[in-house]
C-alpha cells in the first residue's frame, strides 16, 4: 500500500511543473484578463462623456454680443469667449483645405481615429526622442477641446480615441468640422476662425486670402508662441510649413504656394490698443441687459443689441463741449503739465503702446507723446509720438518769449503729456504746443425738435469720478425714453424691446 502510494502523482507538484513549463503564456493571459477589466471599469466611467459626444448635436458654445449704433455701426463687444459661429459652406475652399493639411489630410477617410497616422508619429516621436509630431485627428481634437481636460496621459489619450470614434459615429464629417472650426482657440482671444479673421487680419473668414488662411491654420498648434503679435517671423515660418503641406496634398500647385508665401501680411491692430467709443453709454447698456437677462445671456447668447446712439452726432457734441472747456482753461493759464514720468528703461514700452493709440496723425489732431529730451539753448523739447517725432512750442496764442521758454519750465525727460499737432514740417517731424487737460467739469444736452425723433446727450468732462456720476445720474433722470432692442441667433421670438433711456456718455 505504501508503495503504491508513494508511486500516485501529486496534483500539487504537476500544477507547478506546469506553470513553471508555460510561465509566459500564464503571464500574458494575466495580462490581458488585467487590462481588459482595467478597461471595461475605464469605459463604464466614461459613459457620462460618451453620452457628451452624442449632445454634440446641439452644439451651443458662447458667442459675441454685439452692440450696434442706430446706422448699424459696431460700437462694443460683450463676450467671455470671442467666438461667432459659422458654417464651413461660408468659408473659401482653400481655407479648409489648409486646415485639412496641415491637421488631417484624411479626415474624410477614417472613422475618427486615423491609425496610420499614429503609427507614423510614434515612428518619428521614437527616432527624434522626443514628441516632434502628433497623431491626434481632427476628430479627437474636438474630443479633446470639448470634453476632456488638458492633461496629457494615456488615461487621457485612450478616453480621447473612444470619445473620436463614438462622436464619428453620431455626427457626419461637415458637422465635425463645423464644431472644430468654431470651437478650436487662435490666440489673441480668438477662438474659432472667423475671430480669428477679425482679430488678425480685421477682416471676415469668408475674405481671407490663400496667404492668411494658411498663417491662420498653423496657429492651433502653439497659438501663442506663433502669433503674428507676438513674433512674426516664427509665425511665417509655420505659414510656409502649412503652404507646403497643402503643396504636396494636391490642393494648390507649388507656384501659388510660392506666390502666397512672398505676400506681405497685413496685419490688424491687437485688440488691447484699439481706443474704445461711446464707455459710459455701452455700459449703460450693459446693466439695463445684465440685470434683465441675466450675465450669461449677456456674455454668451451672441445677442446683436440695436440702440439709437448716432455716433456723428455724438462725436460732434463731445468736440464741442471739450473744445470749450480746453477755451476757458487757456483763458485762465492753467498749466497742468503730466505728472507721469516714464523711467528710461520703460520707453520702448511706451512708445510701443503710444504708436497704436495715436493712430493715423493728422493737423489738429491732440495726441500722447513723450518728452524725450528738452535743450536750453534751442529752448524746445524733443518728443516721440510712437510712429513719428515732433518739436515742442508754447501754448496757442502766447508771445513768442513766452512760448519758447515754457517747455523748460513745464516738462521734463520722461513725462508722459498731450499735444496739439499743428503742421507736419518738411523733415517729417510735427510740430505741436501742448495740450490742456480741462478741470472744469461740463456737460452738454440736447433734444431734437421733432417728437418721433427725441433723444438726449449728456457729454461730461470731469477729473472727479464722484461728481461726475452725480453729474451723469441728474440728467439720465430727466432724459426723455426711446427704446433699446436685440435679437439672439436662431432665435424664432423676433426682436425684443427694452425701455431704455437714451443717454450718450
Amino acid at each position: 500500500m505504501r508503495k503504491s502510494d508513494r508511486s500516485r502523482p501529486n496534483p500539487l507538484r504537476i500544477l507547478i511543473r506546469w506553470v513553471r513549463s508555460h510561465l509566459l503564456a500564464v503571464w500574458l493571459v494575466c495580462l490581458l484578463l488585467a487590462s481588459g477589466l482595467t478597461l471595461i471599469a475605464v469605459y463604464v466611467q466614461m459613459e457620462p462623456l460618451l453620452s457628451g459626444a452624442l449632445s454634440l448635436e446641439s452644439y451651443n458654445p458662447p458667442l459675441v454680443t454685439s452692440i450696434l449704433a442706430a446706422d448699424g455701426s459696431l460700437i462694443a463687444e460683450l463676450y467671455e469667449e470671442r467666438r461667432y459661429m459659422v458654417a464651413p459652406s461660408e468659408l473659401p475652399p482653400h481655407l479648409i483645405q489648409a486646415f485639412l493639411a496641415t491637421e488631417d489630410l484624411r479626415f474624410y477617410e477614417h472613422n475618427g481615429v486615423d491609425i496610420q497616422a499614429i503609427v507614423r508619429a510614434f515612428g518619428r516621436n521614437l527616432l527624434a526622442r522626443e514628441i516632434v509630431q502628433g497623431g491626434s485627428t481632427i476628430t479627437q481634437q474636438v474630443a479633446k477641446a470639448l470634453l476632456l481636460s488638458p492633461k496629457r496621459t494615456y488615461l487621457r489619450k485612450f478616453e480621447e480615441v473612444i470619445l473620436a470614434y463614438r462622436i464619428d459615429l453620431a455626427l457626419s464629417k461637415d458637422e465635425i468640422l463645423h464644431i472644430y472650426l468654431n470651437q478650436i482657440y487662435f490666440g489673441s482671444g480668438a477662438h474659432g476662425v472667423e475671430a480669428a479673421a477679425r482679430t488678425y487680419f480685421d477682416k471676415h473668414a469668408k475674405y481671407l486670402t490663400l496667404s492668411e488662411a494658411a498663417l491662420l491654420a498653423g496657429l492651433p498648434k502653439a497659438p501663442s508662441r506663433l502669433s503674428p503679435f507676438q513674433d512674426i517671423d516664427a509665425a511665417k515660418e509655420r505659414q510656409q510649413h502649412v503652404l507646403s503641406r497643402m503643396s504636396k496634398a494636391g490642393f494648390i500647385s507649388d507656384e501659388e504656394a510660392q506666390e502666397a508665401a512672398s505676400q506681405p501680411l497685413r496685419l490688424s491692430r491687437p485688440a488691447h490698443s484699439r481706443s474704445s467709443q461711446f464707455n459710459h453709454f455701452t455700459e449703460e447698456v450693459r446693466r439695463k441687459v445684465e440685470a434683465r437677462y441675466g450675465r450669461d445671456m449677456l456674455y454668451k447668447g451672441g445677442l446683436t443689441i440695436h440702440t439709437t446712439l448716432d455716433p456723428k452726432a455724438q462725436r460732434i457734441a463731445e468736440r464741442a463741449l471739450d473744445q470749450g472747456l480746453r477755451e476757458l482753461d487757456e483763458r485762465q493759464k492753467r498749466y497742468r503739465p503730466s505728472p507721469v514720468n516714464v523711467a528710461r528703461k520703460n520707453w520702448p514700452d511706451v512708445l510701443e503702446k503710444l504708436a497704436y493709440q495715436n493712430g493715423e496723425l493728422s493737423e489738429g489732431k491732440v495726441v500722447t507723446a513723450l518728452v524725450t529730451s528738452c535743450d536750453s539753448l534751442t529752448e524746445a523739447c524733443d518728443l516721440d509720438l510712437g510712429a513719428h517725432k515732433a518739436v515742442l512750442r508754447g501754448s496757442e496764442g502766447e508771445s513768442d518769449e513766452a512760448s519758447s521758454s515754457r517747455p523748460l519750465r513745464m516738462f521734463r525727460r520722461g513725462d508722459v503729456i498731450r499735444v496739439h499737432l499743428e503742421k507736419l514740417l518738411a523733415d517729417n517731424t510735427w510740430y505741436a504746443f501742448p495740450e490742456l487737460e480741462p478741470g472744469t467739469e461740463g456737460a452738454l444736452v440736447a433734444w431734437s425738435p421733432k417728437p418721433a425723433e427725441s433723444f438726449a446727450w449728456l457729454v461730461e468732462q470731469t477729473s472727479t469720478p464722484a461728481s461726475s456720476t452725480a453729474l451723469r445720474r441728474q440728467f439720465a433722470n430727466r432724459a426723455p425714453h426711446s427704446s433699446l432692442s436685440f435679437t439672439q441667433p436662431h432665435s424664432t421670438e423676433g426682436t425684443r424691446r427694452l425701455p431704455f433711456s437714451w443717454i450718450l456718455l
